[in-house]
């Protein structure tokens, strides 16, 4: 799987129809998008990739297919 940092994950999710609400704790970004209830949390820790299990979570529930990542 490719590795994303968060800013590039950010990308992929808003190309998807996901929107900001908001940061919490200074350090967590949450996604929400208008066909789910769920909201997605993203750890937004600089330049630093995030964690390949953390990722498959991520775009498992966002339904997002990781080799559909550009």
């Amino acid at each position: 799987m490719k590795q994303l940092t968060p800013r590039q994950l950010q990308s992929e999710l808003n190309c998807r129809g996901w929107s900001f609400v908001r940061m919490r704790d200074g350090s967590h970004a949450n996604f929400k998008h208008p066909d789910f209830a769920r909201l997605i949390t993203i750890p937004m820790h600089g330049n630093r990739p995030i964690p390949p299990g953390l990722l498959r979570k991520i775009l498992r529930d966002a339904n997002i297919d990781p080799r559909e990542l550009s």
